[in-house]
């Protein structure tokens, strides 16, 4: 005979099910009006928080755990006495009821729950950071990866005014958001670039423009203050480019001797590894997105900007496989070659489009246009095969977040972003705990 299910039923602005227990207030301690984030009352005690901050719930059934972060802002709960739903602000988490342990480990909490899908804000710091977090909560986002431009992050005050990364943690805190990396990529692109054209003027400040080494002086300094904005943070990973010395040489037209190109990666090293002494002092990590018009754009050349630079610790890679499935490279194959430099994950996606008329190197035409020979689509929409990755970062057991960078030039954004949001969360997976087959064992 099958379990039956309590059929929860509506109580003011909060789900619960029939005749729920409430816990000994002297054993679990209750919760208080007020200790929810945003003033929440507290509707019965089954609803509880314990020392680590875990919520948890429980009725005449075995106990149940939800892990959430101590932060976290619940606005209804839903059970039964196998399964249950929270549903904080229109996101909404699903897991199985299993009885309860005194007291759980931060690994125990991460063991129970998949990673993290944070939204990368470059392709939205048009809007103010407070209306964005709001809109990436509601889209089901867990976090945000601050693009260091717009308002979202700006990295001359949060590298020396404490304060200042407190406002911005409240504003995602306020909405339920946490955050795990931010991203400099337009100051540390024009750390190696030639600087030498308009088309980077607006990356720095206007007193700046036309001046190919200010541009460059500027960026330097950016980084650097990009590894202290994120120690005042209380984050371990800088997202971001390096630019390139050789990438306008791809073409060996004119000939290019390879002393030229030992010269681009000698210059990287020259200009990248003061900036990351300062990391190391920082204790934090750089990752550069391996993309074309980096020093690094693919296997090979990420194998030689390590040799570059021996090595060192301070500089991985933040992986997309957007830029690697263009180049018609295998994605997965990047993660084998570099298990132990991941230090960042974006889920990107692209679409090859080549029909015998288009090509490769886009033809000049910008993205969104028919006659591109590829172009980014949003997640899922492309050709990626996401599924692989996953699995692949199983292996390597990354344990960082998912950052959607959300680019499609035929898709409205916030359609986009919500859609992408619900397709990592369907995607990711943990890998099992025990061999499949250990149940045949003696």
């Amino acid at each position: 005979m099958g379990k039956k299910k309590l059929k929860p039923v509506i109580e003011g602005d909060w789900l619960i099910g029939p005749n729920p227990t409430p816990l000994d207030p002297e054993v679990q301690g209750p919760l208080k009006p007020g200790e929810f984030r945003g003033g929440q009352e507290v509707v019965d005690h089954h609803i509880w928080q314990d020392a680590e901050g875990n919520w948890r719930l429980s009725n005449k059934q075995p106990q149940g755990v939800f892990f959430f972060s101590k932060s976290a802002r619940l606005t209804r709960i839903a059970y039964s006495p196998y399964d249950f739903t929270i549903t904080r602000e229109n996101r909404t988490r699903v897991g199985t009821v299993r009885e309860a342990s005194p007291q759980s480990s931060a690994s125990t909490r991460r063991s129970t729950m998949a990673r993290p899908v944070t939204l990368f804000t470059g392709q939205f710091a048009d809007l103010p950071l407070a209306t964005l977090a709001e809109k990436a909560a509601s889209w089901g986002y867990d976090g945000l990866e601050l693009a260091c431009w717009g308002d979202h992050m700006e990295l001359d005050k949060a590298s020396q005014d404490a304060d200042y990364c407190k406002k911005q943690k409240a504003t995602l805190e306020k909405n339920g958001l946490e955050m795990w990396c931010i991203s400099n990529h337009l100051g540390g692109q024009l750390v190696c670039d030639p600087n030498d054209d308009a088309r980077t003027d607006a990356f720095a400040p206007a007193s700046c423009a036309g001046d190919a080494e200010r541009k460059r002086q500027w960026a330097i300094d950016s980084m650097k203050n990009a590894a202290h904005a994120a120690k005042n943070l209380g984050l371990e990973v800088v997202a971001g480019f390096t630019g390139s010395p050789i990438w306008h040489m791809l073409y060996s037209f004119p000939p290019v001797p390879e002393d030229m190109i030992d010269a681009g990666f000698e210059r990287f090293a020259e200009l990248w590894n003061p900036i990351l002494d300062v990391f190391d002092e920082c204790g934090v990590r750089f990752a550069l997105e391996v993309h074309p018009t980096e020093i690094a754009f693919d296997i090979i050349t990420a194998r030689r900007a390590l040799d570059a630079i021996d090595n060192r610790e301070a500089f991985g890679f933040n992986y997309d496989p957007s830029h690697l499935l263009w180049q018609m490279m295998d994605p997965v194959a990047f993660l084998r070659e570099f298990p132990d430099r991941i230090y960042h994950v974006h889920m990107k996606d692209s679409a090859l489009q080549l029909n015998g008329r288009t090509s490769i190197l886009s033809s000049h035409l910008d993205f969104g246009r028919r006659d591109r020979g590829w172009d980014f689509r949003s997640l899922g929409h492309g050709d990626v095969k996401f599924e692989e990755i996953i699995r692949e970062l199983n292996r390597m057991d990354y344990q960082g977040p998912l950052s959607v960078e959300w680019e499609d030039s035929g898709m409205d954004r916030e359609h986009g972003a919500a859609e992408a949001c619900a397709f990592v969360k369907k995607v990711d997976f943990k890998p099992s705990a025990i061999k499949f087959d250990a149940a045949f064992e003696d």
